[in-house]
């Protein structure tokens, strides 16, 4: 399946334009009926609680590789969970790392292949002397899965936790039919992770759903996810994550002509941003793109994503301040980092059965 990916660059390019072009603005006019600053504290604070404090995650990120590995599948999963700065350049980098893993992955046709029978039922432990998980006699793993002991580290080996994941899928038809669920319990916190993966997907294509949510143990972030591609459709891609008043939405279109779109919405309570890039598929940039506050644009995009004539201009209806401009730099950072992270934990449930996700 022919793969592209150079919106996942592109946005953060666009940012980084829109700094440089709004911080040279001295007027200090605003939108008033959205507070930036508000959603943005918002953002932080349901980052911060469900990925960076996520305990189950930070594990993940450790042993993510190590787990695959154990398992059949095509390729081990890098996990990329958290920026070592929290900077557009930091998260730019974390961003092609994260596609380039995923482009490589997809670049084959997938293998599809079910959980080994001689496998299910049991739980990996992770082998110091061998630097590996290893199938056990260890009693807990859910029937029709397995499971993998989490740590809090390689060296400490101190135990945290444990993914459960539970393969119901039915590959004897074609396309063959997904149906996974995974699971991330931390001791004496409970379930961090849980999400279920439906669909079907083949050599060239597929659909899957994703419903699930993060947790820390008495409060929950809500995910869904929805997919649908092939050869002959093209690519549509949308993740919603919702918590309390605020939403924040991802959608990624590609047409088979290479004509791509792609918004992100953040809603919280009354507040409104959004976000479009629309490009033909020459690489120019359509009628539409840029950035609103409600209904009231701030930023319009235009000439072409492929060369220099890329611009990023402050609205004349609603310019913005530097200050406002810096927290919605920091509200797409962020949003942008947790969706790469949600992609990354479904990679790693298809991955441990063996499905490239195309994606």
């Amino acid at each position: 399946m022919r793969k592209r990916y150079p919106l996942w660059l592109t946005r953060i390019f666009a940012f980084a334009l829109a700094a440089s072009v709004f911080a040279a603005c001295d007027d200090a006019t605003s939108p008033s009926d959205v507070d930036i600053e508000e959603t943005q504290a918002a953002v932080d604070q349901v980052i911060n609680q469900f990925f960076v404090e996520n305990q189950g995650l930070n594990s993940l990120e450790i042993f993510g590789a190590l787990i695959s590995t154990a398992m059949p599948s095509i390729a081990p999963v890098n996990l990329v969970l958290a920026p070592e700065e929290g900077t557009l350049n930091g998260v730019a980098a974390h961003l092609r790392e994260s596609v380039g893993a995923l482009s490589t992955r997809s670049a084959s046709a997938a293998t599809l292949m079910a959980i080994p029978p001689e496998l299910e039922g049991r739980t990996f432990e992770y082998n110091s002397q061998t630097g590996a998980y290893e199938p056990t006699e260890r009693a807990g793993a859910p029937t029709g899965g397995i499971r993998f002991i989490l740590y809090d580290g390689i060296t400490t080996l101190v135990e945290v936790g444990y993914l459960d994941l539970i393969d119901n899928s039915n590959f004897g038809v074609v396309p063959a039919a997904i149906d996974i669920t995974l699971s991330v319990f931390i001791t004496d916190v409970g379930e961090v992770l849980h999400y279920r993966i439906t669909g079907s997907v083949s050599d060239t294509g597929g659909t899957l759903l994703v419903d699930g949510f993060l947790s820390d143990g008495s409060d929950q972030l809500d995910f869904d996810f929805s997919f649908s591609g092939s050869d002959a459709t093209g690519v549509d891609a949308v993740f919603t994550l919702s918590h309390d008043v605020l939403a924040m939405t991802l959608d990624v279109s590609e047409e088979t002509t290479g004509a791509e779109s792609i918004s992100i919405g953040i809603t919280n309570g009354n507040d409104n941003i959004l976000f479009i890039l629309l490009v033909a598929n020459d690489g120019t940039v359509q009628t539409g793109s840029g950035i609103f506050l409600g209904n009231t644009p701030v930023a319009v995009f235009s000439g072409n994503i492929g060369d220099e004539t890329f611009t990023v201009t402050n609205s004349d209806g609603a310019p913005i301040t530097e200050q406002q401009l810096v927290a919605l730099a920091e509200v797409f950072t962020a949003i942008e980092a947790a969706f790469v992270v949600m992609e990354e934990l479904f990679v790693l449930g298809l991955g441990l059965i063996g499905i490239a996700f195309f994606f």
